[in-house]
């Protein structure tokens, strides 16, 4: 299986994905996506979507929607999928589990309660600056499964900070009304559909470019805003 390798990076002047083992029980755009994966048997799980999207204020500030559904397919495959988790810096975000639903093969549906999530100092080695983590246990899981989860996010990804802020204008650049971005869109595990999304308001410009490989790009109006979107399908 080839692992492309890219990433592009995003500059606004000035600066939500979704899609729903095969069964009647799961979305269509899920049942889709699972068929798709049918080549990718030999490995202990699969990433069926990898989606993110955000939206950017006129500050610079992003609210972002992390969404991610993973085939479970072997037990070392349930071992690894058995507790999510997922890196923020507090310093300029926040983040929470907003929702995980677990598709069983059996046909059983399941809504975790997201009030059982925890969110902790993320474990260091050599050099601490403070990052956070939140975890969900999902618990056992059985060959065949299906975690759907989405994590909701708001901040910026990257900027020089100033300290002492405690306040929500944390969550804004300190070059205000700049978005910056930095995407990775390469796998480490067969991924059926990678995607990265990004709203703008209309006043503003974007500027991207692409390292090391290719994926497809669009750009639409939607709801008197910008709307970019890049696209990896395997």
């Amino acid at each position: 299986m080839k692992h492309t390798s890219i990433i592009f990076t995003l500059l606004l002047a000035a600066a939500s994905v979704y899609g729903q083992t095969g069964g009647s029980n799961l979305p269509a755009s899920i049942r889709q996506a699972n068929a798709q994966a049918d080549r990718y048997a030999d490995y202990d799980c699969v990433q069926l979507l990898d989606s993110t999207g955000v939206n950017v204020q006129s500050t610079g500030s992003g609210s972002f929607i992390i969404r991610r559904i993973v085939k479970v397919q072997t037990k070392q495959g349930a071992l690894a999928n058995h507790v999510l988790k997922y890196d923020y810096d507090p310093l300029t975000a926040y983040a929470e589990f907003h929702r995980v639903t677990l598709y069983k093969a059996n046909g059983d549906v399941i809504n975790l309660d997201i009030t059982q999530q925890q969110d902790y100092v993320a474990p260091a080695r050599a050099i601490y600056w403070g990052a956070r983590q939140i975890m969900m246990e999902v618990g056992h899981l059985d060959e065949g499964d299906i975690i759907d989860y989405q994590i909701n996010k708001k901040g910026f990804t990257y900027a020089l900070l100033a300290a002492g802020e405690e306040d929500n204008s944390r969550f804004i650049p300190p070059m205000r009304g700049q978005f910056y971005d930095i995407v990775p869109f390469w796998v480490s595990e067969p991924t059926v559909r990678k995607v990265y999304k990004v709203t703008i308001p209309m006043e503003k410009e974007m500027q991207f470019q692409f390292y090391q490989g290719e994926c497809s790009s669009s750009m639409r109006y939607e709801n008197g805003q910008k709307s970019y979107t890049f696209t990896r399908t395997d």
